[in-house]
């Protein structure tokens, strides 16, 4: 399809604006070429004229004329400059401005689109009632959840009955969004606690550490409902069966596997709360915490 005039002169502004800002687009730039090439206006350049001032016939209710702005250069050149970026091409995917107002509200909408990694907006066309652009979106960011929300979420499953929603009988904790993340919580919320009794090995809720004969350090955590499970970086496995020399240690001594806990995590190995002093991270243990008498 031949190209007129006005849609020449939008594909090389927005050519000169890509160039001088370093983003070229080689298919706007061969859709140029093509063009000059078919009506021989290679040569040709913007006029640099004021724009040019259209006017209108009256309403018949004042004997003064209406004045309607063409586009001015600077606007054309930056909504081609906005339409190369979202893949768009100019008198197909996009009207052509008709006024000063009309190529700023184009412009805003387009910049908007832009920002928002969009490839599908709405435009106002003069000629049609609806004009709508088509193309792949762009995949939005997602919130992980918080630690807090994960800490609260692991106690929530460890305290509360299984969910019946199929939804929320497996929740991945350490992937799960935040949206995802305050929604699960509200439901285990409203879920029955769990009947508890103390655990056999006596081992009290916390984060414990266990270093053995060759210097390796290895991670526990138990539960408020006594379950102990086995830390490995991010993940956690549980652990069942007789307690090992690292578990029948912390059992011994859980005030000093707990502190080790801490000066290794950085966090108390009580509460599991982030030690902010240096008294506290060499401790490995709250002050707080630390002054318990319940060990």
């Amino acid at each position: 399809m031949a190209l007129d005039t006005f849609q020449i002169n939008l594909l090389r502004e927005g050519k000169a604006y890509r160039d001088e800002i370093g983003e070229p687009d080689a298919a706007l730039d061969a859709m140029l070429e093509r063009a000059l090439a078919q009506t021989h206006t290679a040569t040709a350049t913007p006029e640099a004229d004021a724009p040019a001032r259209v006017r209108t016939p009256g309403t018949g209710a004042s004997n003064h004329s209406k004045v309607i702005e063409a586009p001015t250069q600077p606007q054309l050149g930056y909504l081609a400059s906005l339409v190369g970026k979202l893949g768009w091409t100019l008198g197909e995917d996009i009207p052509n401005p008709t006024s000063k107002k009309h190529a700023s509200e184009l412009i805003d909408r387009a910049k908007l689109a832009v920002s928002r990694g969009e490839r599908k907006v709405q435009f106002e066309n003069r000629s049609q009632p609806e004009f709508a652009v088509t193309a792949p979106v762009e995949p939005r960011y997602i919130r992980p959840a918080t630690e807090g929300q994960k800490a609260f979420l692991r106690d929530l499953l460890a305290t509360r009955e299984e969910p019946t929603d199929a939804d929320y009988a497996a929740i991945d904790v350490e992937a799960i969004s935040f949206a995802n993340a305050s929604e699960a919580i509200e439901i285990l919320k409203a879920r029955p606690r769990k009947s508890t009794k103390a655990p056999e090995h006596g081992i009290r809720a916390g984060h414990y550490a266990f270093a053995d004969a060759e210097g390796t350090v290895h991670f526990y955590e138990v539960s408020r409902t006594g379950r102990i499970f086995v830390q490995a970086g991010p993940a956690r496995h549980p652990y069942t069966g007789k307690l090992n020399e690292a578990l029948l240690a912390i059992q011994a001594d859980p005030k000093s596997a707990a502190a080790l806990y801490g000066t290794k995590i950085g966090r108390c190995g009580r509460c599991h709360l982030e030690l902010t002093d240096e008294d506290s991270r060499a401790r490995g243990l709250g002050p707080i915490c630390a002054g318990k008498t319940d060990w």
